[in-house]
């Protein structure tokens, strides 16, 4: 609004909002905030109370979360570098089905660095060890395809992915000059 002052702050709980690397509102009104470098976690922002607080889930609260992803669907998934003692890496989600509290979905590869639900319900996860198509099965993430350079990728480091209006899957790589990527019909096309 004209004339009114933007709020900021750079401490929340005596801890240092530095370097901020997520942020995402979540169905019940609150604002998150992480960041993968200087503190734990994730912040939330009670819109409709006017007060900060931290999540305390065990797990959760112990890993850097470097990113905060809201999905077509509008739930909020929590990118982290946290690994399971099995192997792989745990991600969380928060959404309706778990009245927005959060559920980890375990991944076999990755680090996760971004993720796509399509028209259709499948799932896209953008990792360190190349493209994951699959579906969400309870606490698990189920591998249906991992895409790597073998298969059209530019890197096997894939940093974003996005679903365009017609379906078409689009990726692009955190390497300078590296391009984008786009499945369409089962192929992949590089642009450089």
């Amino acid at each position: 609004p004209e004339g009114k002052k933007p709020e900021t702050w750079q401490e929340v709980q005596h801890t240092a909002l530095e370097k901020v690397t997520g942020i995402g509102e979540d169905g019940l009104h609150r604002l998150w905030v992480s960041s993968a470098e200087s503190f734990n976690g994730a912040f939330y922002y009670d819109l409709d109370n006017d007060s900060w607080a931290r999540e305390e889930r065990d797990g959760f609260k112990d890993h850097p979360i470097r990113r905060i992803v809201r999905d077509r669907g509008g739930e909020l998934w929590f990118l982290s570098k946290e690994t399971n003692p099995t192997g792989g890496y745990t991600i969380y989600r928060s959404s309706l089905s778990t009245s927005y509290e959060l559920a980890p979905v375990r991944v076999g590869h990755g680090p996760v660095n971004d993720l796509a639900r399509t028209q259709d319900e499948v799932l896209w996860l953008a990792t360190d060890d190349g493209l994951l198509e699959g579906t969400l099965e309870g606490e698990s993430f189920h591998l249906e395809k991992r895409y790597t350079d073998r298969d059209g990728l530019l890197s096997i480091q894939v940093w974003a992915v996005t679903e365009g209006p017609d379906g078409t899957i689009w990726v692009c790589y955190p390497s300078s000059g590296a391009g984008v990527t786009r499945f369409k019909g089962g192929e992949a096309r590089s642009y450089e």
